[in-house]
This record gives C-alpha cells, sequence and structure tokens, in this order.
C-alpha cells in the first residue's frame, strides 16, 4: 500500500505543477478481453469520451478515457476506486 501512496503524491505532484483546472485528463488503461472488464472501466466514467483498441491476438483491450477533471485529487480519487479491477493497467 506505500507504493501507491508514494505513486498518488507523485502524479499529484505533477497535476499540481500545472494548476489550471478544470482541465482534460486523459487516463489510460489495459485490462484482458474478458466479459465483463471493460464494462467495470467504463462504469467509472459516465459522461467521459472513451475509444477502446484490441489487441493484435485479441487478449487485451486498451482503454483511453478523456473526462474534464475539476482537480488533481479528483483524479486520484478515480484511480483508488478501481484499484479493485482485478488485472487493470494504468498507465
Amino acid at each position: 500500500m506505500a507504493d501507491n501512496t508514494e505513486k498518488y503524491d507523485k502524479l499529484k505532484e505533477l497535476m499540481d505543477e500545472n494548476p489550471k483546472w478544470p482541465r482534460v485528463y486523459v487516463y489510460k488503461f489495459i485490462v484482458r478481453n474478458l466479459s465483463g472488464k471493460v464494462s467495470e472501466v467504463k462504469q467509472h466514467f459516465e459522461s467521459a469520451e472513451m475509444s477502446e483498441n484490441i489487441s493484435k491476438n485479441g487478449n487485451f483491450v486498451s482503454i483511453t478515457v478523456k473526462e474534464m477533471v475539476t482537480s488533481s485529487d479528483y483524479v486520484i480519487q478515480k484511480y483508488k476506486a478501481m484499484e479493485n479491477i482485478n488485472g487493470l493497467i494504468s498507465l
């Protein structure tokens, strides 16, 4: 858990270097191409612009999400809410 805390502290520091809010933030995720996994990610971003790309072999899906956010704390809250999605890779 300490690793996640450090990761989020660093992310917050980087985002707050340019404190222009609100702004569009781009999330990128990779998840296995299994039934329900893409839906699990999408449910966290109901009003955001999303695109998906399936890997060459069809085993993975990359998901790009563009969302208007109000603060670095909001972004971190989203990432933390998604930590329970098994196998999710956040880029």
